[in-house]
């Protein structure tokens, strides 16, 4: 999709499998000169899309915007995108004569499992010039790889010296890792660091796949009615986001699904009411592939099926927990052996895939 001097409004969508012959898995946003106009894409699932060959899995944009540009994400998930460059899930270049004042906002979403086979600079989204801003409000940013080492890469900033540091903001958010980098890759020279509240955590994602699992959002503690997926709780058992920044703000009040959002949770997707399966679609719902939690048995029921069809479970970071062939129709899996966290579940054949990201 490519997308010149216009604004933009996306909600309620699914954007999966799409691939490009060179750059942009999905989205390429070019030039406008009209000041103020904006991208915005809301409560979607951005799934398995690839750029083989360069820049951005899911969105490019090249010094697009004039002044007041901003780029917004909410309540997305964005998962299983690749590319062969910088940003696994976006590039983003940003013209420092021209547009000082473009903004990147990324609320509500859990951005996991995405890869670039560049190297750990590469990173998932990849941020160059410094005078962008971004703000990361309520999101999961982990868990996403670079390389063929596969190392936690989630966020880069170029050309990011400690007089930009005000340009990134964090708040009530989980972010893997964070690498900065000056254009002449000069050691010794100053890094900024981004602005992070106290509700956040930062640089917490081991260096590689082989040092351990990028999954802390996803294996925080719930509460004993089984609330607050995607949240630290307490003792009072309030999520580790906040509500009411977006709310205020924004007038964000729903999740991905238009649940309500109460209970502080971080990530695209709040607790379901009346949640007592033990299992939490972060992605829509699909009728070509149905998840269904009883007991210690997670059944599937996939459209795709036959000779030549394998279904797998992961982590979101890439550790493959079960790989069998889907043969019938519907299959059950011990939930045991696929353990508790942030999983994705993906049933493919050499032509077609479905793809459900979930929480057990």
């Amino acid at each position: 999709m490519s997308i010149w001097g216009t604004n933009v409004d996306i909600d309620g969508c699914v954007f999966t499998r799409n691939e490009s012959s060179n750059q942009c898995g999905v989205f390429q946003l070019g030039w406008t000169n009209i000041a103020g106009q904006h991208f915005t894409v809301r409560n979607s699932d951005i799934l398995d899309n690839k750029a083989p060959k360069d820049h951005g899995g899911v969105l490019v944009a090249e010094n697009c915007g004039q002044r007041d540009f901003e780029y917004n994400f909410i309540n997305c998930t964005i998962s299983g995108n690749t590319n062969n460059a910088c940003g696994s899930v976006a590039w983003v270049q940003n013209d420092n004569n021209v547009s000082p004042t473009q903004t990147l906002n990324i609320y509500n979403c859990t951005i996991t499992g995405n890869h670039t086979t560049g190297n750990t600079f590469h990173s998932t989204i990849f941020l160059w010039e410094s005078n962008l801003k971004i703000n990361i409000v309520n999101t999961i940013l982990e868990g996403n790889t670079t390389g063929g080492n596969k190392e936690y890469s989630d966020l880069h900033a170029g050309e990011y010296t400690e007089a930009k540091s005000a340009n990134i903001n964090i708040s009530h958010s989980v972010l893997g890792r964070f690498y900065a980098l000056r254009q002449d890759n000069t050691a010794g020279q100053e890094r900024g660091v981004p602005v992070i509240d106290d509700a956040s955590k930062f640089n917490i994602s081991p260096y590689s796949m082989s040092q351990g699992v990028a999954n802390h959002a996803g294996l925080l503690p719930r509460n004993e009615e089984g609330a607050h997926i995607f949240a630290t709780t307490g003792s009072n058992g309030v999520g580790m986001g906040d509500d009411s920044l977006l709310a205020d703000k924004y007038g964000v009040t729903t999740d991905r699904f238009g649940n309500e959002r109460k209970l502080n949770c971080i990530g695209s997707v709040e607790l379901i009411e009346g949640y007592t399966t033990g299992l939490q679609l972060v992605t829509a719902e699909d009728s070509r592939l149905a998840l269904r939690l009883d007991g210690d048995y997670l059944s599937v029921s996939s459209e795709i099926y036959g000779a030549g069809v394998t279904l797998e479970v992961y982590t979101v970071d890439g550790h493959r927990l079960i790989s069998r062939p889907m043969m019938e129709s519907d299959v059950a899996l011990r939930a045991s052996q696929i353990g508790r966290g942030l999983r994705v579940l993906r049933v493919a054949s050499s032509s077609t895939a479905r793809t459900v990201v979930f929480h057990i």
